[in-house]
């Protein structure tokens, strides 16, 4: 992946970041909603939405996974809350995915917590912690392992 533009790349990261604490963000799993939970941003799961949940703004963004079956849930999704008349926002999560060169949500903290570390969120701590868990941790527990 090209490096991000430090100024551009930055403020759009932030600024979505912003927008996932403001809105409704549905993932697919609990790995993945763990990870959001750990920058501070309330996400719901696939199943929850289907089994009836309802996200708690009027806007939904979707953050599934690149792959196929990703794709196809997004647009399950999109369809089932598009009928109950949320706005769905389905570019934002991809977007995100891509500037982070990830394909899925659960992936997502190794590059924002280098991101912090290299001094590109301008001193704002993004997490919700002090202590940032490195992507590698959350696929340790996917897989039952502990890190």
């Amino acid at each position: 992946m090209k490096r991000l533009r430090k100024d551009n790349g930055r403020k759009t990261l932030l600024h979505m970041l912003s927008k996932f604490k403001e809105s409704g963000v549905i993932v697919e799993g609990r790995h993945d909603r763990l990870a959001l939970a750990e920058i501070g941003v309330r996400s719901y799961t696939y199943e929850s939405i289907i089994r009836g949940a309802e996200p708690d703004s009027e806007e939904a963004i979707l953050l599934t996974d690149s792959d196929r079956r990703g794709m196809e849930k997004s647009e399950k999704l999109a369809q089932l809350l598009n009928e109950k008349g949320y706005k769905v926002d389905e570019s934002t999560g991809r977007q995100f995915l891509r500037m982070l060169n990830v394909s899925c949500a659960e992936e997502i903290l190794a590059p924002l917590a280098e991101m912090l570390e290299n001094g590109e969120d301008n001193g704002k701590n993004i997490f919700r912690h002090s202590k940032v868990h490195g992507g590698s941790e959350v696929r340790d527990r996917r897989h039952g392992r502990q890190a």
